[in-house]
């Protein structure tokens, strides 16, 4: 599953219940992600789906790994690696993959991409999110040696009442209670109470405007870059950023804000007046040849 897939999945969780309950979401920041593997649970997790050779296999990769450290002329005695995976390895990603895919049941809706773990609900009342994710999270926490990070760890509630969308929720991990956050970022987007994109459009529209700021540097009288690097230019630096999980805000009424970047960056490109009419810049930017 590509990640613009997995926001667009998450997003849409979202949207569909929280107009008639109350949704809730906790963001997981695991801390040194793969740093902390669990090797016995990875490969009893491995001998479910893979072939008895392939499980030993990889136990030649993970198990009985040393290190030391070098400080100057001092050099530490070995010490061996029982947690993590390989840096660098090629299967470090698959690994870790495998390894929460079958994370304990929850009550509620798991999303994860990787290390990005999302744990949504919705239910009628806060109290009853309260003691389901209080639930949910001791699962992950416990049993399979995941270490999140409570200081980034957050917290969200999405309804389109203002009042209750700004309900903090009393949720402890580790003996310490989670931050409320209206704006939480997953997998790159900014959602928001009302799951309108507006904080994510802004933020993006912001972004796209600076760097039509470092494009107009490459197209001055006295000096200017030809039109085709200004379009490969362009291209890498703002369409990169507008286009970023579009399936996920598209249908958002403030999208403006994207096009009017855009169509910055496309008079950038064709050198047209602000004048030009707005039908007439995607077919002048694009007949720049590269």
């Amino acid at each position: 599953m590509s990640i613009r897939l997995a926001s667009a999945v998450a997003a849409t969780f979202f949207e569909n219940g929280f107009k008639t309950l109350k949704t809730t979401a906790v963001f997981l920041d695991l801390t040194a992600a793969h740093n902390t593997i669990w090797h016995t649970g990875l490969l009893y997790e491995l001998s479910k789906c893979l072939p008895l050779w392939c499980v030993q296999t990889v136990e030649l990769l993970v198990r009985n790994r040393r290190f030391r450290v070098h400080m100057g002329e001092d050099v530490s005695s070995w010490q061996r690696q029982v947690n993590g995976l390989p840096h660098g390895s090629v299967l470090a990603l698959t690994l870790f993959n495998l390894y929460i895919n079958d994370l304990p049941v929850t009550h509620g809706r798991r999303f994860i991409y990787a290390d990005d773990i999302c744990c949504a609900l919705q239910v009628e009342t806060f109290s009853e999110m309260e003691c389901t994710l209080r639930a949910d999270l001791a699962k992950y926490c416990q049993l399979w040696c995941l270490e999140p990070s409570t200081s980034k760890t957050v917290t969200s509630v999405f309804h389109l009442h203002n009042n209750r969308s700004r309900c903090e929720l009393n949720v402890h991990m580790n003996g310490q209670r989670l931050k409320h956050d209206p704006y939480p970022v997953y997998l790159g987007v900014t959602l928001d109470q009302t799951i309108s994109h507006t904080e994510h459009l802004s933020r993006s529209a912001a972004k796209l405007k600076s760097r039509n700021n470092l494009i107009v540097k490459l197209t001055g009288t006295s000096w200017g870059a030809s039109a085709s690097t200004v379009r490969t230019s362009a291209l890498a630096l703002c369409y990169s950023v507008a286009e970023y999980c579009c399936p996920v805000w598209v249908r958002s009424s403030y999208t403006n804000l994207i096009d009017t970047q855009l169509h910055s960056a496309m008079r950038l490109i064709s050198g047209c007046l602000q004048s030009t009419q707005l039908s007439r810049l995607s077919v002048l930017s694009s007949s720049v040849r590269e």
